[in-house]
């Protein structure tokens, strides 16, 4: 499982000075949307480039920037090495001409900046299949920090589904109990009203019958032994898709979770019980859980 949220890096070192920098960024999106940020000198790369994140990715917003940085660090080394330089040269000069005053610090850091593009930004043209093995590589540490955010996703799932399981166990317990004690009244209101019916003469079995047959569709009506079923069925499938399912988790948990929402808002809807409506109220809101979960899974 893999998160579609995740950021991927990568260098090459142009000279001494500059290096060329490869970021790539991946959001939440339904479908694969790439967007490039590319130097003008390095468009002619935008099919291989794209080809590459369309091999490797499959589901989330990318955005992915090609740049050319400065390293502050190696400017001032290339400053020293320029300062040892210019003393090798001055050394020299004085051996041959020992009168000769020497520049001074402001003429030397004024020399320095006035060639500084031709002493550090000495220019080295890189080659194509570099620039696109290390768009590679950047891609192959985006899909780790993916995979990586990807597993404590599947964790946190996994702890939704197994606390939903445990609450559908008290709900099938409530229920058996519920339809005992509705059973139970509703014969007793039967019974009351079928001994006044027979006190007016009236055929007893047909009566007698016709109550019967009221009980059983009363009884229908609250049964939730059905949705349950279908509940906990979901339930497995969603642990199975969580665990061995590679490809499309986060579209199949997302439809799952709209079949279970249909269930519960049934079982709540059926219920008189008061406890099994709050039940199904924690159910769908650890099932909000899962979706929002989903929609960050590629």
């Amino acid at each position: 499982m893999n998160s579609m949220t995740g950021f991927g890096y990568s260098q090459i070192d142009i000279n001494k000075n500059e290096i060329l920098s490869i970021e790539i960024r991946s959001f939440n999106n339904k479908f694969l949307d790439i967007k490039m940020n590319i130097l003008e000198e390095y468009k002619n790369l935008e099919k291989n480039i794209r080809d590459l994140i369309i091999t490797n990715i499959s589901r989330g917003k990318i955005e992915i920037k090609i740049s050319k940085q400065s390293n502050e660090n190696i400017i001032d080394y290339s400053f020293q090495e320029f300062i040892n330089n210019i003393s090798n040269k001055i050394m020299f000069i004085k051996q041959e001409i020992p009168d000769i005053r020497p520049p001074s610090s402001a003429e030397l850091i004024n020399l320095f900046y006035k060639n500084k593009n031709h002493i550090i930004n000495t220019s080295c043209s890189l080659n194509e299949n570099l620039i696109i093995d290390s768009i590679m590589i950047a891609i192959n540490n985006l899909n780790k920090d993916r995979e990586r955010e990807g597993k404590d996703l599947c964790k946190a799932i996994l702890n939704y589904i197994n606390d939903i399981g445990e609450i559908i166990k008290h709900i099938e317990q409530n229920s058996q109990l519920s339809i005992e004690s509705f059973k139970d009244k509703l014969l007793k209101k039967i019974e009351k009203n079928f001994i006044g019916v027979l006190s007016n003469e009236i055929d007893a079995p047909e009566i007698k019958d016709k109550f019967i047959q009221e009980i059983i569709s009363s009884i229908l009506k609250v049964d939730i032994s059905e949705e349950i079923e279908r509940l906990n069925i979901h339930l497995k499938e969603m642990h199975r898709t969580v665990n061995k399912q590679k490809s499309n988790l986060g579209k199949k948990i997302e439809y799952l979770t709209q079949e279970m929402n249909r269930e519960v808002n049934t079982i709540g809807s059926k219920t008189n019980n008061t406890e099994i409506s709050h039940y199904a109220i924690e159910i769908k809101l650890l099932i909000d859980k899962i979706r929002e979960q989903s929609q960050n899974i590629e």
